[in-house]
């Protein structure tokens, strides 16, 4: 006796039964890798925020303002905001697979007669697994992450600056003047011009040459 087929699959329901255990296990993995980038994340806004109040006690612990101090904690914060943007591209992608399960998944257990978001998510998320994609450019996630936090300290850095100029009636010397002028005019520049940067896609890892896809066969 021939076995009974299948029945058709609803077309608004993305998944089988048998499935949904798989992907409450895969759902709790992308949560933690994506918890783990986090994490990293606030660990480096964290040694900004240390780098800078110590270097700021130095400086107005002093006799004499060090101007020098000043310049090399704008540099040093320029290096954990560098470290962090890299950081939060890693971050955006497991993120943005979780966002994409629970828009897609989680969210439609709770509508109204259980009703499926349409859209090629299925699809997509597939080819992110296949190979993993960053969304956001590297330019890009400096910029967020400077909006965010490190915009503020660096405001606060030139306002200590100046308040320990006026204070001490020292100025530094005009050439180094005009390279914090020239600085902070291009922090400026960035922020306006980083809001206006779209969002591209790329590859996390490189392929070498020639290589193509033959890993998948």
């Amino acid at each position: 006796m021939a076995d009974a087929p299948e029945a058709p699959r609803d077309p608004l329901h993305p998944l089988r039964n048998e499935h949904l255990t798989m992907l409450a296990h895969y759902y709790r993995g992308e949560i933690q890798r994506s918890n783990m980038w986090r994490q990293r994340l606030d660990a480096t806004t964290n040694w900004a925020i240390i780098t800078t109040m110590g270097m700021m006690s130095i400086c107005f612990s002093s006799a004499k303002p060090p101007h020098a101090l000043f310049l090399l904690t704008n540099l040093t914060l320029a290096l954990f905001l560098w470290i962090e943007a890299r950081r939060y591209r890693y971050f955006d992608v497991w993120r943005a697979r979780t966002r994409m399960m629970e828009a897609h998944i989680i969210a439609p257990m709770f509508l109204p007669e259980g009703a499926w978001l349409q859209g090629d998510w299925r699809k997509r998320l597939a080819e992110d697994l296949l190979l993993p994609s960053f969304k956001t450019t590297l330019l890009g996630a400096v910029a967020l992450r400077f909006r965010r936090n490190y915009c503020w300290l660096f405001l606060l850095v030139l306002l200590g600056w100046i308040d320990r100029a006026l204070e001490s009636g020292r100025w530094p010397a005009l050439s180094v003047l005009v390279g914090a002028g020239v600085f902070y005019a291009l922090l400026a520049a960035f922020t306006v011009a980083a809001t206006r940067w779209k969002v591209e896609d790329g590859p996390i890892h490189k392929r070498v040459a020639g290589t193509g896809g033959d890993w998948l066969s």
